[in-house]
């Protein structure tokens, strides 16, 4: 009983320390901070683009969500990158190319949000006319094994659709939270210019 306890008190105390080693300091202009390493800046681009426009590679967004993971700071944030080498134009592409996944990111969460909302409203109208049918049935004395079928049918068809508005679209929600907030997010580059040459 007592490694139990102390097991607890282990596992509490390294959530402080994991805690006190994750505390994100603030920018000046108020903006959680958050320093990135790269060593190469063309890995931060996907090799394909919409309408012209950069985009992150999904390795990069990953390393960024994962960065911010459990910080919510509705001003953005503010990003120091450390990568040596950095020109101009790919500084350029990486402040573009953030803002533009994150926006077709919030959007497809968006569409996907539109999609569950009209499947669980589908939903909720089978489940009705399951359970009328039953109603039905019942009222006529119609086979116990049809009704049973009916009832959980209806049953299944009402549990999914209130999964798809309680249970999956608060999570969609708290995504496009976070993808609001790494759009308004900013920029800061530090490393030496790449040798011309």
């Amino acid at each position: 009983m007592s490694s139990m306890f102390e097991r607890v008190k282990n596992y509490r105390a390294l959530l402080r320390e994991i805690r006190r080693i994750m505390d994100t300091p603030e920018a000046e202009n108020g903006k959680k901070l958050i320093e990135i390493g790269i060593d190469d800046p063309s890995s931060m681009l996907s090799g394909y683009s919409v309408a012209g426009e950069p985009i992150l590679s999904s390795e990069a967004a990953d390393f960024i969500l994962r960065s911010v993971d459990g910080i919510m700071d509705e001003d953005g944030f503010r990003f120091v990158i450390k990568a040596p080498g950095i020109t101009e134009e790919q500084k350029d592409a990486i402040r573009m190319a953030v803002p533009n996944y994150f926006h077709f990111e919030f959007l497809s969460q968006a569409r996907e949000m539109t999609r569950n909302t009209w499947a669980s409203v589908a939903m909720v109208l089978v489940s009705a006319a399951l359970f009328g049918v039953n109603i039905f049935l019942k009222s006529r004395g119609i086979g116990e094994i049809w009704n049973s079928m009916l009832d959980v049918m209806a049953w299944v068809f009402l549990w999914e659709a209130t999964d798809l508005v309680f249970l999956r679209r608060p999570v969609l929600r708290h995504s496009q939270r976070k993808n609001e907030e790494l759009i308004k997010s900013e920029f800061v580059f530090l490393g030496a210019p790449a040798s011309e040459g």
